[in-house]
């Protein structure tokens, strides 16, 4: 099963992890996969993409011995000044998803945060935002 199979099912199974209460509370414009979907800050940008193939690996009998890799990257974007908002949303969306979520048609096996990176200004759609970013790995296999 390659990973680029699996990347709408993750995406669709993110989307639903971080779209609930207890992140919109501190992130008015919630968690979206397209950058045009912004409407209010702050606010969670993710991004899933095949990173690689793991051979020879599978957590149930039958296996096809294939374990994708999925990069996960977060990004979230604050207008307020300095990082603390940003960092309170990604440990929201970190909190929300220290467990795979449930994906589609694959038992999600593992997610590990790796990094988190204070980017400083960018400009969205003529917005200055403070931005910071992490990154994850997620591994899933077909069920």
């Amino acid at each position: 099963m390659s990973a680029t199979l699996a990347l709408n099912a993750v995406s669709a199974a993110i989307y639903t992890a971080l779209n609930v209460s207890g992140l919109t509370a501190l992130a008015p414009g919630g968690a979206v996969d397209d950058i045009a979907q912004i409407r209010a800050y702050p606010c969670v940008l993710f991004d899933v993409s095949e990173a690689l193939q793991l051979g020879g690996f599978g957590t149930y009998p039958g296996a096809v011995g294939r374990l994708p890799e999925i990069a996960l990257r977060v990004y979230v974007y604050s207008k307020h000044e300095g990082q603390k908002e940003n960092q309170a949303v990604m440990a929201k969306v970190q909190e929300l998803l220290a467990w795979p979520p449930t994906v589609s048609g694959h038992s999600a096996c593992a997610i590990f945060w790796d990094d988190a990176i204070a980017v400083g200004d960018e400009l969205i759609a003529g917005v200055k935002v403070k931005e910071l970013t992490a990154n994850a790995r997620l591994y899933v296999e077909a069920a």
